[in-house]
């Protein structure tokens, strides 16, 4: 029987589905690759043919898609036959997945759900056996359909910031329904288990199990890694931008460069299509800036350097001098700092964090993370970096000794799927 609630939500979504063809076309418009993936966005399945369980994967963006994969390797180990399906929303995500691909493994953007019916047709096309979901990009009209067909459904690395329960709470029988079609919640952490209780998800469905980025590793890109290697100037690491931290991050390093004019600026910026403007942007203001794929050495009158590839971000911490982490001078909530002390390097992170306010706290704790709350105290803690090496290198590698000490979230979520698997 279809719910009043899956009713509702068809209502909606047919009557938004205008608007967000308009909004599709408009980005198809603004990037190339954007308008390139615009037939699997419209619901263009990749051909299935059910020999094999399959085990479907969504992951949003990068960083999830990060964990996606080294889920899929942990899922692998234990189940052989089975193939994966690995979704994602963005260019950057997508371009992740796409390494990965191969006999068990196919990859493809998630689909919108337009006018309500394209979920349904998704998971009756592809009939996964397992769905899981990583951190918080959970969409109605997939959960309603996985839910029709009985299949078993799991978040991982689960996360729920204040912000989204209060937003959450208002519509609070909405979501409960919606989280029925949830077997399993592995979350990073206390609050986010608390939150889903306050919420009114069962305490059965909720296992704290820790972040699984812990579980990561340094990983070098070997394409790029003796270009980075070979850097002998001293250098700053805007990473993870958005549009307004590219000028904060050019402004102070321009400040600094009056002291030290050999200094070099790194921006790798949060989605690489936005590469081109940057350039241009570094350029009007009287800079030789180039991008990433077309540089062959570190020219001494070269300023700044555009990041324009994926997977290459490890390197461009292990050999940063001092790194500012985005997402956290903008409503973002900060982007997560684990790879970057993976890498053994201690971040500068504005004042927005309700995102990894458990991963910040916990590097605070030790001293291995630097945060500020504008844009003169940002330069004050790259100063600091620049000038202080040995101090900085040492909270380094306390911060990257935090997150080996916590390995470990990747086995217990694995297990709790596992046990999940056996119960269905």
């Amino acid at each position: 029987m279809v719910s009043l609630l899956t009713i509702s939500y068809r209502m909606a979504a047919c009557a938004i589905s205008p608007l967000l063809f308009v909004y599709v076309c408009y980005r198809a418009m603004m990037a190339t690759a954007f308008y390139h993936s615009l037939k699997q966005r419209f619901g263009v399945l990749l051909p299935h043919e059910h020999k094999q369980d399959l085990i479907w994967i969504h992951a949003v963006s990068l960083g999830e898609s990060k964990v996606a994969i080294t889920v899929m390797k942990a899922l692998h180990q234990h189940w052989p036959t089975a193939r994966f399906l690995l979704t994602s929303m963005t260019e950057s995500g997508y371009a992740y997945q796409e390494q990965f691909s191969g006999e068990h493994v196919m990859h493809q953007y998630l689909p919108y759900d337009w006018f309500g019916w394209v979920a349904a047709r998704f998971v009756r096309h592809f009939s996964p056996k397992l769905a899981i979901f990583i951190e918080s990009d959970w969409w109605p009209g997939y959960l309603f359909a996985l839910k029709s067909r009985c299949v078993r459904v799991a978040v991982l690395n689960a996360r729920m910031s204040p912000r989204s329960l209060r937003s959450y709470q208002k519509i609070r029988p909405v979501m409960l329904e919606l989280f029925s079609a949830v077997d399993l919640f592995c979350t990073q952490d206390r609050a986010g288990s608390q939150h889903l209780l306050d919420l009114g998800v069962e305490p059965s469905r909720i296992q704290l199990c820790g972040n699984i980025k812990y579980d990561g590793h340094y990983v070098p890109h070997l394409a790029t890694q003796s270009l980075f290697d070979s850097i002998t100037r001293l250098n700053i690491l805007a990473a993870c931008t958005h549009p307004a931290e590219d000028q904060i991050c050019f402004d102070a390093w321009k400040n600094l460069r009056k002291t030290r004019r050999d200094l070099l600026l790194i921006i790798a910026p949060r989605h690489i299509e936005r590469a081109g403007s940057i350039v241009s942007f570094v350029t009007k203001h009287g800079y030789h800036a180039e991008r990433l794929t077309r540089l062959s050495g570190w020219s001494k009158d070269l300023d700044v350097v555009v990041v324009d590839q994926m997977g290459c971000l490890s390197n461009c911490y292990s050999n940063a001098d001092a790194v500012f982490l985005g997402g956290s001078f903008v409503n973002r909530g900060g982007h997560n700092p684990i790879e970057a002390a993976l890498a053994a390097r201690c971040v500068v992170m504005g004042p927005s964090r309700f995102n990894i306010k458990s991963v910040v706290s916990e590097l605070q704790a030790i001293d291995a993370i630097d945060c500020v709350e504008d844009a003169s105290q940002l330069e004050v803690a790259l100063t600091w970096s620049l000038d202080h090496r040995a101090n900085y290198m040492s909270k380094g590698r306390r911060a990257q000794q935090l997150m080996l000490n916590q390995a470990g979230p990747l086995q217990d979520s694995l297990l709790k799927i596992l046990s999940l698997l056996q119960t269905s």
